[in-house]
């Protein structure tokens, strides 16, 4: 079984939940990209991420 690991933890929630192979976020936003088509969107999230 995975262990479940938190990163940026609040009272309410986690920015980010790793568990197994797979990657929870919450309150990701594409601020730099906003009003642009979705594939555009989802670049500038994922950018935001790997920083």
């Amino acid at each position: 079984m995975s262990d479940i690991k938190r990163f940026q933890v609040s009272e309410r929630m986690s920015q980010c939940v790793v568990h197994g192979n797979t990657v929870y976020t919450a309150g990701q936003v594409a601020h730099s990209a906003q009003g642009a088509p979705v594939a555009d969107q989802t670049r500038a999230i994922l950018a935001q991420i790997d920083e």
